[in-house]
């Protein structure tokens, strides 16, 4: 393969593209980024999965399953790049990017490729530049398009599903970063302390996982609007045990969220810049890493028996922005949850191996109790779905209650006692209602 681009081929790739979303020049390399989408979900800003986007996940998965491909969640985010453009160093800087962010390695892993010359005249979204299936193996395809020795298109294909608008971005960022002329503007994606974040994760990712005592001690340590860099502590499920316990964490880390979020504004940017990645490390990896919040799931210590008869599970998140969250969107989105057809149709009804379907889905009955005198946005209150009887579903749906509280912190707190217990319902249920949130609020 040529070792530069110029001397690659003469492949057009000057075409029209949305508009540019950075821009700069450093060395003779001139970088405008632009991205677009292939599907129809959104792309910008830092939203976690739609409902819609779990329902791809879910069908992308069952086809996966029975050999078939799923080419639904492709998205392209596309430089152009003025300047002479060396193709080692695209190939290396790309898999130095996903060597660098634990997070991404689920879509990035060393499945990158680097395709170039292209000779179409526009990028093209060739089979053969992405990996088709299944999601969980997604790959990242850089293809370079030349119009001549100083005039290329990057163009990275990936899956949306794994990447949202700050991902994309502070993945250019740090590719340019790695490239041997970085370009300025790539270096404003989010704030530069997450760099420092993303070494220390790095440095102890390889490392045993501490108990709750110490995960607990290296929280307290981190009391400085900075100490999110000395945070990055991976405690296993398994040492969860009790409620209290718990708590411990799920309060420390208010305290170093708290901290974190002033840094961030502090230095020009929203607290959803590299959140994901510095919060979940707290707890370990119970959730996608592109979502910015974290979860905590308790299980209560029953014996075999007592669990077929009767099983608690609680789901306790920790959202980015509670001073934007209002409990209209928290009911709307518990409803959502548990009236959406892909989540109470389809997994419900698979995991619990029920009868037929219900011919219509279930109501739902919404309590809401307010904090006498709060006049803010996000008031202390209570959220308690009501007990669903069993006539009215049949045996697809476990019987039981839920109680969602929103404190002023912005903790959300979720218990279910269920007749049947099955973890994975819960905590799929707990993740649709937390996508909803986010995705029903404004970025800071």
């Amino acid at each position: 393969m040529p070792e530069s681009a110029e001397e690659a081929g003469t492949g057009r790739g000057g075409g029209a593209s949305p508009s540019a979303i950075r821009h700069g020049t450093r060395r003779g390399i001139t970088v405008q980024n632009r991205r677009r989408m292939t599907s129809d979900c959104r792309v910008a800003g830092s939203y976690p999965l739609t409902f819609q986007q779990y329902a791809r996940l879910e069908r992308a998965r069952q086809a996966a399953a029975h050999g078939a491909t799923a080419r639904t969640n492709l998205m392209e985010s596309a430089c152009d790049v003025t300047g002479p453009l060396s193709l080692e160093s695209v190939r290396s800087a790309a898999l130095a990017v996903a060597r660098r962010h634990p997070a991404l390695r689920l879509s990035f892993e060393d499945s990158v490729q680097v395709v170039a010359p292209c000779s179409a005249a526009e990028v093209p979204v060739a089979d053969g530049t992405v990996a088709l299936s299944p999601v969980e193996d997604a790959r990242l395809a850089l293809v370079i398009s030349s119009d001549g020795a100083d005039r290329h298109r990057l163009t990275a294909q990936l899956d949306h599903l794994a990447f949202d608008g700050t991902s994309i971005e502070i993945f250019w960022r740090d590719f340019w970063a790695f490239y041997a002329s970085p370009p300025v503007s790539q270096q404003c994606a989010c704030n530069p302390t997450f760099l420092a974040f993303a070494d220390a994760a790095a440095a102890r990712s390889a490392q045993p996982a501490p108990g709750l005592d110490a995960a607990v001690a290296e929280l307290r340590a981190a009391d400085s609007p900075l100490g999110f860099a000395r945070f990055p502590v991976r405690l296993p499920l398994s040492e969860v045990g009790s409620r209290s316990a718990a708590a411990q964490v799920v309060d420390l880390g208010n305290t170093w969220w708290a901290s974190y979020t002033a840094a961030a504004r502090a230095n020009g940017c929203t607290p959803f810049v590299a959140a994901a990645e510095a919060v979940l490390s707290a707890i370990g990896d119970l959730a996608p890493g592109s979502r910015p919040m974290m979860y905590t799931y308790l299980q209560n210590r029953r014996t075999p028996a007592e669990q077929e008869a009767i099983g608690w599970f609680a789901a306790t998140v920790l959202l980015m922005a509670p001073e934007v969250i209002d409990l209209r969107s928290v009911r709307a989105m518990v409803g959502a949850a548990l009236s959406h057809g892909d989540v109470a149709t389809e997994l419900l009804h698979r995991r619990c191996g029920g009868g037929r379907r219900p011919a219509s889905l279930p109501s739902v009955s919404l309590a809401l109790s307010q904090a006498p005198g709060s006049g803010t946005p996000l008031r202390v209150g209570e959220l308690e779905i009501r007990r669903i009887a069993a006539e009215s579903v049949g045996s697809w749906l476990p019987r039981g209650r839920l109680a969602v509280d929103v404190a002023a912190t912005g903790q959300l707190t979720i218990a279910y006692e269920v007749e049947r217990y099955d973890p994975a319902i819960i905590r799929t249920f707990a993740d649709r209602i937390a996508d909803g949130l986010l995705f029903a609020v404004d970025r800071c």
